[in-house]
């Protein structure tokens, strides 16, 4: 079957290619090994960003230190560890149509059968590679036969990346459970991203709407000011923020008190009667990221800024591709096609139309209307600006410097068609600026 090779590709850039070269060595090169650690370190990663700590007997991630600034981001006094399972049971019955609506709970917790967290947990492995650090734990808390549990720290990354994979059988006992992210911010504001927008604490909302839980597209952020976290999943897009509430009506809180800057992952329940599994068994992998950073007072938009960044690392991996071209010494090692000159504006997707034509589709998290600037290697012969479907179309003049200008509204969305010139060749625009995907 041939070989495979593990290399680490670095410094990719977004909306770009990097070429590797397979050749032949002269003579075979010894495999390189595991780094050596000290025992003690085990449930330790740290690289020039972070230094992550496990705690096996909790199972879960006791602390995150920011090592430029010193500071803890885990809140230390919360009721659940970072990335602490939680299982909670209910005194409903199972298996009874449309009760769920007719059930009243209240702050005397009847309802709430038991709640369980995770119980101490083995370690598995501890490796190094060239991608980062890694520590597998397992454990078997209540309502799951088996909870295993990745934690991974990128080599020079703020970014801390987790797999949480539950084994669970089936039960009609009225069930859910949650992963909890208790982040150390004084009263932040929480971002959430939603379909073509962004929810906040700290904006307005639909009266009537559920608040006790949100739906997520892909990340939430949480600021206060100066210190800044993003929480990002690809499988787990219901969250309830701040508390668990009993899921029937008023939704009172069980928690003790309120953490404003902790995020709770809804992971599973059987709880609504209608048109919903009344009892689920699977094998599943839960994924997250969680990033950090700092930035000036009053950076508002910031946050968001690292949400989205986030959520484009695991949302949107990268594919390797089989060039079968001979190689040409002139190829260069990097190519983009693609550049937006303003963080706040995320690449939502590009797709061809028509042969000769590329439609770009942009969304911004910023408060503000704003005009971003699209500039792309090829040669073109006219830019569309246009929304979402392709409607309400009128011409772009291009700038002096060849960048397509385009106003997007605030917390909105644009789309620009590039027509190219038949030959598809044109010179690139100076210097790379970055896109979020």
């Amino acid at each position: 079957a041939g070989r495979f090779l593990h290399v680490p590709v670095t410094d990719v850039p977004a909306c770009g290619a990097v070429r590797l070269d397979i050749v032949t060595a002269a003579e075979s090169s010894a495999r390189g090994g595991e780094t050596a650690r000290p025992a003690a370190d085990d449930t330790v990663l740290e690289n020039d960003h972070l230094r992550v700590t496990v705690d096996l007997r909790e199972a879960c991630i006791s602390s995150i230190v920011d090592k430029a600034t010193g500071r803890e981001m885990v809140r230390q006094d919360a009721a659940v560890g970072f990335n602490g399972y939680v299982y909670d049971e209910y005194a409903t019955a199972g298996a009874f149509n449309h009760q769920s609506s007719k059930t009243v709970a209240d702050d005397s917790m009847h309802l709430l059968a038991s709640r369980s967290t995770a119980p101490p947990a083995a370690l598995v492995e501890r490796t190094t590679d060239p991608t980062g650090q890694t520590v597998v734990y397992e454990c078997a808390p209540a309502g799951t036969r088996r909870l295993r549990v990745r934690v991974h720290l990128p080599h020079h990354a703020a970014r801390v990346d987790l797999e949480n994979r539950i084994d669970k059988n089936a039960t009609l006992t009225k069930e859910s459970a949650f992963f909890a992210f208790p982040f150390a911010l004084d009263d932040p504001a929480v971002h959430t991203e939603a379909t073509g927008g962004v929810l906040g604490s700290d904006r307005e909302s639909v009266p009537g709407s559920a608040a006790h839980m949100r739906a997520v597209r892909r990340w939430i952020s949480l600021s206060d000011g100066t210190r800044h976290a993003a929480l990002a999943t690809a499988d787990a897009p219901l969250v309830q923020l701040g508390g668990i509430a009993i899921p029937y009506a008023p939704y009172p809180q069980s928690l003790p008190r309120r953490e404003p800057a902790t995020v709770f992952s809804w992971v599973h329940n059987n709880i609504w009667d209608t048109n919903f599994p009344a009892q689920q068994a699977f094998d599943h992998v839960f994924r997250y990221s969680v990033a950090f950073s700092t930035a000036a007072e009053g950076d508002a938009t910031h946050a968001d800024e690292l949400g989205v960044r986030t959520a484009a690392i695991t949302g949107h991996p990268l594919v390797p591709v089989r060039a079968r071209a001979a190689a040409d010494a002139d190829a260069p090692a990097q190519t983009r096609f693609l550049t937006l000159d303003d963080p706040r504006v995320r690449l939502v997707g590009v797709t061809v139309p028509e042969s000769g034509t590329l439609m770009v589709r942009l969304q911004s998290v910023a408060d503000a209307p704003l005009t971003c600037r699209l500039r792309t290697p090829f040669a073109l012969a006219r830019a569309v600006r246009t929304n979402y479907l392709g409607f309400a179309t009128r011409d772009i003049a291009p700038e002096p410097d060849r960048a397509v200008p385009v106003d997007v509204p605030a917390l909105g969305t644009a789309a620009v068609v590039l027509h190219l010139r038949p030959s598809g060749a044109g010179s690139t625009d100076g210097p790379s600026t970055r896109t979020d995907e």
